[in-house]
């Protein structure tokens, strides 16, 4: 189970690395060409936006897996003292966590599935590629989330 974890985030870093580089050579450029050509690369916003649209879900899914994510802690002085408890409170917030994650990938997906006549203004990209990647990121932060409250157990002085 861990190791197919593994397997999914190290992809999803991979995705997100990509994406990123090609959103850090895009900028080159379009400041190369807008300083030395007065032209700027046509679009690059509209494509770094995309870019950053995906890199964005996909590290969201990788936040989750590796626990890397905002916590607050209001309570954790009151759960230390009960090691129990604080487990139970662990297991209902990841899967409080995996099904919001899945209700909100489910609903990108139908949003996604009626962007089909939407484009990008100037590139005339489909949206509903982006949103169904974005569902999809989503989803995989859902099942994620929800194999970190199967498998993985708080650490007890955390």
């Amino acid at each position: 189970m861990e190791r197919f974890r593994d397997t999914i985030v190290s992809a999803l870093e991979r995705i997100a690395s990509l994406l990123l580089v090609a959103i850090m050579l895009i900028t080159i450029v379009d400041v190369v060409f807008r300083y030395l050509l007065k032209s700027p690369l046509a679009a690059s916003f509209e494509l770094t936006e995309v870019l950053l649209s995906v890199m964005i879900f996909a590290s969201i899914a990788v936040a989750v897996a590796r626990d890397e994510h905002i916590e607050v802690t209001l309570f954790e002085s009151l759960l230390t003292r009960f090691p129990p408890f604080k487990r139970t409170v662990y297991v209902v917030s990841r899967l409080a966590i995996a099904v919001a994650f899945f209700c909100l990938g489910f609903w990108v997906f139908e949003l996604g599935n009626g962007k089909w006549v939407e484009f990008t203004p100037v590139m005339h990209l489909p949206l509903a590629p982006v949103a169904w990647l974005a569902a999809g990121a989503l989803l995989i932060a859902a099942l994620l989330s929800a194999l970190s409250a199967i498998v993985k157990r708080p650490v007890a002085d955390d």
